[in-house]
Parts: C-alpha cells; sequence; structure tokens
C-alpha cells in the first residue's frame, strides 16, 4: 500500500479507515517505511483515537478470541525435553460453519501468543497461573505473587511494583483486574488474607503506578477470613466478583466497585433444590449478555446438571436472582467450563472425560434450538486452561 494514497485523503478519511484495521496489523505497518511509521505512531499515540478503535473492535461481531494455557515441550538450559505451559489465542468465527453443507463445526484458527517479556528464560510463560483480561490487556499472576501487564498486539508489557501488604512469594487470597470509567484508568485489586485470620486490601493504577491500601470493613474482613474465597474472581463493566464458600454464614459473593472502591457481600440463590439431589455441586461466575450470571453444576449419582442463575443488581449489595436454564442430566465424569460468546449461545469446555476421549474439547451450545456445534482447532490436540476472553487493542500499559 502506497503512503502517498493517504497523502490526497483528507485526515478524517484517513483515519477513519484506520479505525477498521485490526490493532496488531496497525503496528506492523509501521514497519513500511518511515511514512508509515509516522502516521501510525500518531495514531496509536492519540487517545481519542485509541478509545475509537477499541469501541469499534468490541462491538465488531465477526469473531471471538480466547486465550488458553496449553502444555508445550521444549528444552531447558541443561538441554533436557520438559513441558512447561505455553498461551495459546484461540480466534472463532461467528459464522455458522464451514460451508452450507456443514452446519455442525464453527471455524477457529490458533496461534502463540507472543509478548516479548516471556521470550525469556526469567519469564517463563509456565509461572504464570492466572490471567485476567480488559481491553485488551493482559494481567498475568504468578503463583509467587509477581504481578504483570501485557498487550501482545502492542508488544508491552510491565512488571508491577511490589505491593505493599504483599506476603513474600505467595500470591494474593483475592485478584481482580478492569476499568474505572470515572478516573479513566485500568486497576487491580488484591486482597490478602494473613494467618492472624485478618485481611488487608490494596489497589494498584496504571495512571500511577503504585498500590495504596483501601477500606475493607471489618465485617466483610471477618466473613472473608472464615471462608475460602476463590481466588481469581470474575472482573465485570467495573465490578471485581469473588465466591465464598464459608461455612458459618452460608456462602455468598464478595463485590468490589473499581470506581468507588468499596466491598459489599451479595447473597446466592437459593440453591436447596439445585443440590438436594446431589452428592456434590461446585460454583463459578460468568457473564451471560452484559449480566455476572452464576453456575451451578451438580453431580448425581448416575449424571451432572448445570443450572445458571442471573444476577439483577441493585443498591450496595442488594439483588435478586432469576434462574434461565437447567443443561442436562449429561453423561458422568464431564466437568465444564461454560461461559456466553453470543446472544443465547455458549461455549462449552471439556475439561475432564470419564475416558478422556474429549478432554481439552470445545463445544458451542445454543440454549433456545439446543443445537451443539464442535469448535474445529487445527494444529492443537487439546485446549487445556482457558483462562480468559481476549480483544486486541491499542490500549498502553507504559502510559495512561
Amino acid at each position: 500500500m502506497e503512503m502517498s494514497f493517504f497523502c490526497h485523503l483528507p485526515k478524517e478519511v484517513a483515519e477513519e479507515i484506520m479505525l477498521w484495521v485490526p490493532a496488531d496489523s496497525l503496528v506492523r505497518l509501521k514497519l513500511l517505511n518511515k511514512s508509515w511509521h509516522s502516521f501510525i505512531s500518531g495514531l496509536i499515540n492519540d487517545l481519542e483515537f485509541v478509545d475509537r478503535h477499541l469501541y469499534i473492535t468490541k462491538n465488531m461481531p465477526t469473531s471471538t478470541s480466547l486465550v488458553f494455557n496449553n502444555p508445550c515441550s521444549h528444552v531447558d538450559h541443561n538441554g533436557r525435553d520438559c513441558y512447561a505451559k505455553m498461551f495459546s489465542l484461540l480466534t472463532i468465527s461467528s459464522g455458522d460453519g464451514y460451508g452450507s453443507n456443514n452446519k455442525d463445526h464453527i471455524v477457529s484458527v490458533s496461534e502463540d501468543l507472543n509478548v516479548p517479556c516471556l521470550r525469556n528464560e526469567s519469564c517463563r510463560w509456565d509461572q504464570w497461573a492466572w490471567a485476567y483480561h480488559c481491553d485488551g490487556i493482559i494481567c498475568l499472576v504468578k503463583l509467587y505473587g509477581t504481578i504483570m501487564l501485557c498487550n501482545p498486539a502492542l508488544q508491552e508489557s510491565r512488571i508491577l511494583p511490589q505491593s505493599n501488604k504483599a506476603i513474600v512469594g505467595v500470591a494474593p487470597f483475592g485478584m481482580g483486574f478492569g476499568y474505572d470509567a470515572i478516573a479513566d484508568d485500568y486497576k487491580f485489586v488484591a486482597i490478602w488474607s494473613f494467618p492472624s485470620r485478618t485481611a488487608k486490601a490494596e489497589v494498584y493504577t496504571l495512571r500511577t503506578d503504585c498500590w495504596r491500601e483501601i477500606n475493607m470493613p471489618q465485617e466483610l474482613c471477618k466473613y472473608y477470613t472464615q471462608g475460602y474465597p476463590y481466588l481469581d474472581g470474575l472482573s465485570w463493566r467495573g465490578n471485581c466478583y469473588w465466591l465464598l464458600r464459608n461455612l458459618v454464614n452460608g456462602d455468598a459473593i464478595l463485590c468490589f466497585n473499581m470506581c468507588d472502591e468499596e466491598f459489599h457481600i451479595t447473597p446466592l440463590p437459593n440453591l436447596e433444590n439445585s443440590a438436594a439431589a446431589a452428592s456434590s455441586y461446585w460454583l463459578e461466575l460468568f457473564v451471560w449478555n452484559d449480566s455476572v450470571a452464576l453456575l451451578v453444576s451438580s453431580e448425581g449419582n448416575v449424571s451432572f446438571e448445570y443450572q445458571f442463575f442471573v444476577m439483577n443488581n441493585g443498591v450496595n449489595g442488594a439483588c435478586s436472582w432469576t434462574k434461565q436454564l437447567v443443561i442436562g442430566p449429561v453423561i458422568p465424569g464431564v466437568i465444564v467450563k461454560l461461559s456466553s460468546w453470543k446472544k443465547d449461545e455458549f461455549f462449552i469446555h471439556l475439561v475432564e472425560d470419564i475416558d478422556e476421549s474429549k478432554d481439552g474439547q470445545l463445544i458451542s451450545y445454543n440454549f433456545h434450538t439446543k443445537k451443539i456445534r464442535d469448535i474445529a482447532v487445527r494444529d492443537v490436540d487439546r485446549l487445556w486452561h482457558w483462562a480468559c476472553f481476549y480483544v486486541k487493542s491499542l490500549i498502553s500499559v507504559k502510559r495512561r
């Protein structure tokens, strides 16, 4: 493409064209020549353009991308063959299949998620246990507490400074990453639980590149330390949610608002009927049609059943729940991760199968038509841990 072509266009028209170019493709265009480098660099450094580009990208219905943590064989620094975990990006078409004669499969493309810092031996992928995503920024947390922000499209990464309350060699007991729309800033919240049965909370902001302690009310602190929290809570639309399994006060959800930085407790729906006939059940939070939803997986004697409830938000933690869907009973031995990817349709990730024949399989399920379609994943034997959704953006982790 000739840069001179754009020289004859009004600046507004040239920028409008670039708004529809994927973030990673825009970055590659910088390498064509000095003129392209200057033009694209100007766009990437224009916060208004970056925000408009993100808005368009997030609202394009053509595809959905997921980040998976997969095993990968490699040779270590001693020359020995071993296995590590690598993050892969799976982009799934929103179309109906390979062609008009085949509606049972959905097209997907897999690729390595490339971040410069992670090519170094000291920053290997297999050391990172948790991944969060917001607006093209991936937040990675090590087993031993190190936290990193990265934008693969921009080839940027930064290690966060150590928290003031951090316990050396220990990850937080509650974590969340999201966007504060009022302050126009990205934040990471960490909750630390101490042997003295107290809890402290801190927030890191990208704009200041530092941590500060925030208030965690004593009654919430007590509830938290008496329970068994899930480490990697759900972050959605400026709020973080963590499931609390608590034998004293009953199970609940701990919520945190990125804007006002306040915590509150939200009760779970009535699960007595859901779990009455089950020998065991487990819970998972996910997003469905722009709302927070709760998946209840119940294990009976001969089958599994999956139900979910949608949260209807109220004020100061008050809410109600609406039961939306029941899937099953299905064959025993299958554990799934479920998440909405478009209206009335879900991804179901088969993490563990009784005969291992479907381990790592990804399928799509439409709860209106009851139709199941396989996600065709090429060049990958199986998909392991599903980390997060992902969208390519021009949001920088170096500045805000």
